[in-house]
């Protein structure tokens, strides 16, 4: 069953594009890790921290979209997903310590929203592209996203954040229907994907006021909320074609590709073991940079590759679903 939800078994499938899935995973990981204080940084580090968000999220909720097939019903996959934000969620308050309630048991916690999320965007999909067409569906996705910048935030059920991402998973679903979309975009001059980065970099590194990476709610004036929504929803659009530009002209080993076909299970383990870099830091055994949060990184994803070869590890992320079986 969790294989069936890493992935959908589509015929066009493309290695290059599970290859990529893994990338964005390492940007997850790193940007997690880089976060465990943000007062540590220059001002240069923190504008590569903001365009990393502003890329790594779209362009995961991208590929989910280019992924799922809008005719089909994925009820059955979402009984796993279920468990497995349930069960996360669980671990969450055992890691971390939080005060457990019954609001945020039914909101998922940390990187878990993206699944409920996943949950979210396929059912709409499937539900109401038989009755718009999806360009409609796209323009009205980019609408709700803006207008819920200055909105309270809602997090139970992750409404808010997966409103916030939409248009990106529809993006990719529209694409998904385009003839050699991927043969396309690689064949693109690298200029167009070099500029748009060096673009976004110099706003968020002179106006270190824009880039809002949570997503989540603002607590600024309430017209900056809507001009920040408004530039990571442009900035986001275009890296995410700039990031395809340039990643499809580069050959990945085939060890990446399978590794993020498998890519729920690195995105599910890591935010557990990063608890270790947050223990390691707070104890003042490791300093916060660039360098050392590279490493960090690395090192959890290599510590999930070993689990990944024990089947045990795939019964401890959701062992809910395998007491229903």
């Amino acid at each position: 069953m969790i294989q069936e939800v890493l992935n959908s078994k589509l015929s066009l499938r493309d290695e290059r594009l599970d290859s990529l899935k893994f990338i964005l995973i390492l940007l997850v990981c790193f940007g997690h890790v880089f976060q465990i204080n943000l007062s540590n940084y220059n001002e240069y580090s923190l504008a590569f921290y903001k365009l990393i968000y502003t890329i790594h999220v779209p362009l995961f909720a991208f590929l989910s979209g280019y992924f799922t097939n809008s005719d089909k019903n994925y009820r059955k996959s979402f009984v796993s997903l279920v468990g497995i934000i349930i069960w996360g969620n669980i671990l969450w308050f055992i890691c971390s310590g939080e005060k457990f309630t019954l609001r945020s048991f039914f909101t998922p916690q940390y990187h878990l929203w993206y699944i409920m999320a996943l949950i979210w965007w396929r059912s709409v999909i499937y539900i109401i592209s038989k009755e718009m067409d999806k360009k409609m569906i796209l323009f009205l996705s980019f609408v709700a996203s803006l207008a819920i910048a200055g909105l309270p935030n809602l997090g139970l059920l992750s409404i808010a954040i997966t409103i916030t991402f939409f248009p990106f998973f529809v993006l990719g679903n529209i694409c998904r229907d385009s003839a050699r979309f991927i043969d396309k975009w690689g064949g693109q001059n690298v200029l167009w994907g070099i500029v748009p980065f060096i673009i976004v970099f110099a706003v968020y590194y002179i106006f270190p006021m824009f880039g809002d990476v949570n997503h989540r709610g603002y607590e600024a004036g309430f017209l900056y909320q809507y001009v920040d929504r408004a530039l990571f929803l442009i900035f986001a659009t275009c890296l995410c074609f700039a990031f395809l530009v340039l990643y499809l002209k580069v050959k990945m080993p085939k060890v990446i590709a399978s590794m993020g076909q498998n890519s729920l299970f690195y995105y599910f383990w890591h935010a557990y073991l990063r608890f270790i870099c947050v223990y390691a830091y707070h104890c003042k055994w490791v300093e916060l940079n660039m360098l050392t949060v590279w490493i960090m990184t690395l090192l959890i994803l290599s510590v999930i590759y070993l689990c990944s070869k024990f089947r045990l590890a795939y019964i401890l992320m959701n062992p809910l679903d395998r007491i229903r079986k």
